[in-house]
């Protein structure tokens, strides 16, 4: 969280540094406020991200890190889309890129936040933390910078089977990110401006 966002912590949370849990804050970098810290502090770590307004049940960890079994350069997700291209290559709308519903690896399994991801460490590219690109380029859409540092670095992705639900806790939904990004086209945009500076991913 953003160091301006420290006094609003609720108590209950607070409460949880008594168990272990350690709570940073850093400057106000949007949505990349998880990764790109973590990343600079730990990155000889094995780092796992998960959305704050989802509730996820006791064994969602597990199995994420069961399906990693340690490997470096497989990136680990429960919720992913598969990318779309048309007959000249191109990259579809992100609208028409379907969630896939069974588990697989591939290259164009596009990881989507808020199921958890699971990153080994090496598997972004050094440029991960290039911070004046990623608030350029795609400063709404983590999710587009760290599927492209992913391959550029050339991992590739597996999408896991849920053994248990996901869900979103009340009244959190209504200015979710996902509105902006997807509603808005923004994903498109801040996908089209990603490619243009690195190209589009080798598949």
């Amino acid at each position: 969280m953003s160091h301006d966002d420290e006094p609003i912590i609720p108590e209950a949370v607070r409460r949880l540094t008594s168990y272990g849990v350690e709570i940073r804050t850093t400057d106000d970098i949007k949505s990349f406020k998880k990764i790109i810290p973590a990343v600079r502090a730990f990155p000889d770590a094995f780092i796992v991200t998960a959305d704050d307004d989802v509730y996820y049940g006791p064994h969602w960890l597990e199995d994420l890190t069961l399906a990693s079994s340690g490997r470096m350069g497989l990136i680990v997700c429960y919720q992913a889309r598969e990318i779309q291209r048309d007959d000249q290559g191109k990259l579809q709308p992100y609208e028409q890129w379907p969630y896939l519903s069974e588990p697989r690896d591939s290259a164009t399994a596009f990881p989507v936040g808020r199921g958890g991801i699971l990153y080994p460490p090496g598997a972004l590219s050094s440029e991960i933390a290039d911070e004046a690109a990623f608030l350029e380029l795609c400063p709404q859409a983590d999710d587009v910078w760290l599927y492209w540092m992913g391959r550029r670095a050339g991992s590739t992705y597996r999408k896991i089977q849920q053994s248990e639900g996901l869900w979103d806790w009340p009244g959190s939904q209504k200015t979710a990110l996902f509105r902006e990004n997807l509603l808005a086209s923004m994903n498109d945009r801040q996908i089209d401006a990603v490619a243009q500076r690195y190209g589009y991913p080798d598949f």
